[in-house]
């Protein structure tokens, strides 16, 4: 985890006034600096750790930074959906769920259509009176 401290906020570096060195006391604002400073230390890469705690034992695992195979695969979470939701197998209480839902859903499509049905041909009878009238 990297945080970054705006120091100004704070006001200026103070120089501590109890032991007084002959080495200048530099600030450092720029990222880029930091790192290449922290990188000819050694403290640049602090290894990042997460602890696993199961029943019978607690591990600390290294978080790798690179991947080591080279073959990971990075998709979007639009693919990751799609893909978790085709590998789900139906259960059969839920394929005969889904079945009735459909058949309910065609049921009142076809009552609809029919109940059309019977609405135009009300009308083209009254259209055919009305017309035989004229």
């Amino acid at each position: 985890m990297n945080s970054e401290v705006d120091e100004s906020l704070f006001g200026g570096v103070k120089p501590s006034s109890q032991g007084k060195s002959d080495s200048p006391i530099v600030v450092i604002h720029d990222k880029h600096a930091i790192r290449k400073t922290l990188s000819a230390l050694g403290l640049e890469h602090k290894t990042e750790t997460i602890q696993l705690i199961t029943r019978d034992m607690v591990r600390e695992l290294i978080v790798p930074t690179e991947d080591p195979s080279g073959e990971s695969l990075i998709i979007s979470p639009e693919e990751f959906e799609r893909i978790k939701w085709a590998s789900q197998v139906l259960t059969k209480e839920e394929l005969n769920a889904r079945e009735q839902a459909l058949k309910k859903e065609k049921e009142g499509i076809l009552e609809a259509v029919t109940i059309r049905k019977k609405i135009m041909k009300q009308k083209e009878m009254t259209w055919n009176n009305n017309k035989k009238l004229s």
